[in-house]
């Protein structure tokens, strides 16, 4: 992840290379700030989401059988 003062010491083309690392194509004839706030924005959507993990209940009484693993994997 770069920062928008990182991507504005970068000359067109070397914003170009970067945005292909990010699965982007773009128009070198475009603004050198606009290509910049595109890369910022490109780069927030590549972000990986922080995932909670998912909570355990625990029983009491973990009784066994057939149907009680049943019951654990279905309910």
């Amino acid at each position: 992840m770069k920062t928008h003062d990182e991507l504005m010491k970068l000359t067109k083309v070397e914003l170009e290379e970067y945005g292909r690392t990010l699965g982007v194509e773009l128009d070198r004839r475009k603004k050198k700030d606009s290509l910049v706030t595109l890369l910022i924005d490109i780069q927030e959507l590549c972000k990986p989401k922080k995932e909670e993990s998912p909570k355990v209940e625990e029983k009491e009484e973990e009784s066994c059988g057939f149907f009680a693993w049943l019951d654990r994997i279905f309910s």
